[in-house]
């Protein structure tokens, strides 16, 4: 997973904004699953799953599994199981959102994304201006999503007075 990550990671992180100090790591790890408790099987099965986080700055804004499944409680586990969702589902998921056309971007429903990574990745996608983030975001108020716009837009307007400054 490594090799495969590192180069979805760096297709992904070219589509952020430039000024934007945002980061999606993945750090794989292996999880053994009692096979007879969740589906009907004879023994361990093991999964590849992901620890997939993006980070603006400091500040973590999305952490899979961690702020989606929690161990104790089976009605937030997908599919009923626990570690029933694997990285690759979330790569694939990365990847179409880079394979989506941009004026596609902002109506297309990712259906296979289930923890909402393509409202981040939307949000940080320099090929859309702020401005036009910032009305489509609007209605959903998403606290993933605001740090994001916030900087853009904070970002955007320190340059404009950067230039008057320069031209003046």
């Amino acid at each position: 997973m490594t090799k495969r990550w590192s180069k979805l990671k760096k297709e992904v992180e070219s589509l952020f904004a430039d000024d934007l100090n945002l980061k999606a790591h993945c750090s794989d790890m292996d999880r053994a699953i009692d096979a007879r408790k969740y589906n009907s099987g004879e023994h361990l099965s093991f999964q590849s799953l992901g620890n997939f986080r993006v980070v603006l700055g400091k500040n973590e804004l999305w952490n899979f599994p961690k702020d989606f499944v929690k161990a104790n409680e089976p009605e937030t586990w997908p599919d009923g199981r626990p570690y029933s969702y694997t990285a690759s589902d979330i790569n694939r998921v990365v990847r179409e959102y880079i394979d989506t056309p941009k004026s596609e971007l902002l109506s297309k429903q990712f259906n296979n994304d289930l923890f909402g990574i393509t409202k981040l990745l939307l949000a940080a996608d320099r090929r859309i201006a702020p401005e036009k983030l910032e009305a489509h975001f609007r209605v959903s108020n998403n606290e993933r999503v605001a740090p994001i716009i916030e900087a853009r837009l904070s970002n955007k307007s320190s340059k404009k007075d950067a230039l008057k400054r320069a031209s003046s």
